[in-house]
């Protein structure tokens, strides 16, 4: 009895360990299924089909380099005047105090969906949900699960964010 409830144990963590492989090779298909009937006629099938592609490591460490300046321009909240210029196209996503002048807080997601390198240019897929909320965290603006591609460059041996670009 104890060598079936062993072969039992076995079946179901092959199983499981098949569940995730699978789940990771179509995880891109899935994403772009989810997006496709708006996205697709926006961005263009040819365009809109980029978010396919399976990034190498060294892509994702130039995207995690992206990202963290990106997590800085999301979590800024200020005069427009005032914003970094390191965030450049990135500034889209600061909250201006100008036109949301009691946002105090903020809270965001940002989730790399693909990124593609080559030589100095390339782009960058991501998902991205964010609030900024007043004192009493009464909710002043937001999106969710925004899917956007940003347009990047290497400049002064630093990938930046060029352009933005996502459905209305």
């Amino acid at each position: 009895m104890n060598k079936k409830i062993l072969i039992l144990l076995v079946i179901i963590i092959i199983v499981l360990i098949c569940f995730v492989i699978l789940n990771k090779l179509f995880a891109q298909d899935i994403l772009y299924q989810k997006y496709r009937a708006k996205h697709e006629r926006f961005f263009g099938e040819e365009t809109y089909s980029e978010i396919k592609y399976k990034y190498s490591k060294q892509e994702k460490n130039v995207a995690n380099d992206i990202l963290k300046v990106a997590d800085e321009a999301f979590s800024y909240i200020g005069s427009k005047s005032e914003m970094p210029d390191k965030f450049n196209a990135l500034k889209h996503y600061c909250i201006d105090k100008e036109l949301y002048e009691n946002a105090t807080k903020e809270k965001h997601t940002i989730k790399l969906v693909t990124i593609k390198i080559e030589d100095n240019n390339g782009y960058m897929w991501v998902v991205y949900s964010n609030s900024a909320f007043d004192d009493k965290g009464d909710l002043q603006c937001g999106s969710g699960n925004i899917l956007t591609r940003w347009t990047i460059e290497k400049e002064n041996d630093k990938w930046i964010v060029v352009d933005w670009s996502e459905a209305p």
